[in-house]
């Protein structure tokens, strides 16, 4: 007959479970394993570095942005028809070259009507030259003639007053033809106006024509942003001021920090740090979070930063002195504070 184990008998199965349970933990850490077991545990690696002492100046983080030095919206001189457009959003574009082109069917015509005057004016100049040579010749020929008392006073002054409105006419004539030729450069001026070109090196953020749109003059064609080159505007608190550094009227002066240099910028999103060596200040603290600006110039090769990016600047409290440096990855942080582990001599 099968026989049912008791109540009573279950419970006390479990002093052995727990048992059994414990001893396989001991042998799994290795407590309770022989020396020789034990000691097949590799030990954990331990990298030392030499604590240096350095000349540095201490510094206090503050936020900083990157900002292009140039962005212009490019706008047309003249208005007309748009007939192409060179560039898309995105694309870079060096100076002088072109963003898009307007009609230049207009002005054309008005330059081949400028050249056909300009061409008649200067054929009035041939014509009045001559008569002004006509002139001057029946002049001499009526002073003969009086010279000789064959001439009276009054073909004299005739002569002379003929003289007189040839030289005038010629002169209009010429400055006829300097009118037609500054007409003539004023409309090949407008004629090069009608290709739009980039300003400056940079990159098309935005474009805002399409071919066959009317654009007035003065009309936006597209939006160009410098990123060779680009700025950090830094919001430093009023706190860095040093209170050593005051002019003559005692007040403090807002570029003290700033004369040593040594003002690094860590970018947010790559992790880079960059040295600005120039450093300009806008003289005037913020009312709301007692701020003042200062900017700096990097330079962007590749153009792997783009304006907008966030950025931590470190700006200088104080003169350098001495300071003990030691990696960044040796202290350990803890709750209670941080922690540098040290290797002495003899301990």
């Amino acid at each position: 007959p099968r026989v049912r184990p008791s109540p009573t008998s279950v419970p006390s199965l479990l002093p052995i479970l727990l048992a059994g349970l414990l001893a396989g933990l001991l042998l799994e850490s290795g407590f309770g394993l022989p020396e020789a077991a034990s000691a097949q545990a590799p030990p954990a690696r331990v990298r030392v570095a030499t604590v240096l002492e350095e000349t540095i100046a201490p510094r206090r983080s503050v936020t900083a942005e990157l900002r292009s030095p140039r962005i212009a919206d490019v706008a047309s001189v003249e208005p007309g028809i748009v007939v192409e457009v060179l560039v898309r959003d995105g694309e870079p574009i060096d100076a002088g070259e072109p963003i898009a082109r307007l009609s230049d069917a207009r002005l054309e015509l008005e330059l081949r009507i400028a050249e056909a005057t300009l061409a008649a004016a200067e054929a009035d100049v041939g014509e009045r030259a001559a008569e002004e040579r006509q002139a001057i010749r029946d002049l001499a020929l009526v002073e003969e003639s009086r010279a000789a008392l064959a001439a009276n006073e009054r073909e004299l002054l005739d002569a002379e007053s003929a003289r007189d409105v040839a030289a005038a006419r010629l002169e209009a004539a010429r400055r006829s033809v300097a009118v037609e030729r500054t007409r003539i450069a004023f409309l090949q001026r407008r004629l090069a106006d009608l290709s739009i070109a980039a300003p400056f090196d940079g990159v098309v953020v935005e474009r805002f024509v399409e071919v066959g749109q009317w654009l007035p003059p003065g009309g936006a064609v597209a939006r160009l942003v410098e990123v060779d080159r680009l700025e950090a505007w830094i919001s430093v608190p009023q706190s860095v001021l040093e209170r050593e550094a005051r002019d003559a009227a005692g007040n403090a002066m807002v570029s003290a920090p700033f004369d040593r240099g040594g003002v690094s910028l860590r970018i947010d999103a790559t992790g880079e740090v960059l040295e600005l060596d120039a450093v300009r200040i806008v003289p005037q603290v913020s009312r709301r979070g007692r701020t003042f600006t200062a900017i700096g110039t990097i330079r962007n090769p590749g153009r792997r930063l783009l304006p907008g990016m966030s950025a931590t600047a470190y700006v200088p409290l104080g003169e350098p002195r001495p300071w003990l440096v030691v990696p960044k990855d040796a202290v350990l942080f803890r709750e209670g504070g941080a922690t540098v582990w040290t290797v002495r001599p003899g301990r």
